[in-house]
């Protein structure tokens, strides 16, 4: 036996009749809507953009007014990020959104920085007072930058010169530990230019294997580094602008052993270091169809 039929004409002859007068509205409309499409240009990096909704942003003044000495102590008061760290000079393990270590990216100036160990970096190499930008993207960005950014995203951007300055600053605590940062910024009618160099050294720094254990020594830790930007605009429709970097780190260690009571842990060996050599270069040129 066949029930109610609704007959549809393709040449749009007209319907014989609704036996569900009720249900007219659950009908599919002949008229539909597209989603609204927003296309961005890129940021001055190059790095495309994002939905802000899962962005939180820290810019320069807010680094300097938290008035913390390492970059991973403004980062750690995110929501959405854990750092986890076995000692000063070593490197932090993160962990986006609960994701596991290597599936956080960490990327200056729109370029991805990748580790030995996945996951692993040293944020505090670079001094804050180099860095004019901090995003942290929650949630995955691989669309955009590959399986490495499932969990999330951190963008450091290097700082920019808005306006002639210099500062030097200089700080020591216990373990050793002296820090310096010089820097300077040039603004003229050809472009701008800024500079940053630091040192970071911690004389008498924290074994790895426990003194308990016969280690007699500390471990050391060493790292210079240098940043540089710049933009120019040599004409009215040309536009160039770039960052360079270069990072040296070493950072004394103990060696996996067999420990006197015959447990696995670290045992002293002074020879024992892990060292990091970087250079990081990224330049964008911006050409307008006509002049601003």
């Amino acid at each position: 036996m066949l029930g109610p039929m609704l007959l549809l004409f393709p040449w749009g002859g007209g319907l014989a009749a609704n036996p569900h007068p009720d249900r007219a509205d659950r009908l599919p409309s002949a008229e539909s809507s597209l989603p609204t499409v927003t296309v961005e240009e890129p940021d001055e990096s190059g790095t495309p953009p994002l939905s802000t909704s899962g962005v939180t942003s820290v810019d320069h003044g807010g680094v300097i007014a938290s008035e913390e000495r390492s970059l991973s102590d403004v980062l750690r008061g995110l929501a959405g990020l854990g750092l986890h760290r076995s000692g000063r000079g070593g490197p932090h393990i993160l962990s986006l959104r609960g994701a596991s270590a290597g599936q956080g990216l960490l990327m200056f100036d729109g370029i991805p920085l990748y580790s030995p160990v996945p996951g692993s970096f040293n944020l505090d190499a670079l001094p804050v007072e180099a860095v004019e930008r901090v995003e942290l993207v929650r949630g995955s960005a691989a669309q955009l930058y590959g399986s490495h950014a499932l969990g999330g995203t951190i963008r450091l951007f290097s700082r920019e010169a808005k306006e002639d300055h210099a500062f030097l600053h200089i700080e020591g605590g216990s373990f050793g530990t002296l820090q310096e940062t010089v820097g300077a910024g040039l603004v003229g009618t050809g472009g701008r230019i800024a500079l940053t160099a630091s040192r970071d050294d911690l004389f008498d720094g924290i074994p790895f294997a426990d003194p308990a254990n016969g280690n007699p020594e500390r471990d050391p830790f060493h790292a210079s580094q240098g940043i540089l930007r710049f933009a120019t605009e040599p004409s009215a429709v040309l536009a160039v602008d770039g960052s360079l970097r270069y990072a040296r780190s070493r950072a004394d260690m103990d060696r996996p052993g067999l420990l006197p009571d015959g447990e696995v842990g670290f045992v002293d060996d002074p020879n024992a270091f892990f060292r990091n050599d970087s250079w990081l270069a990224q330049s964008t040129a911006r050409l307008a169809l006509a002049p601003h």
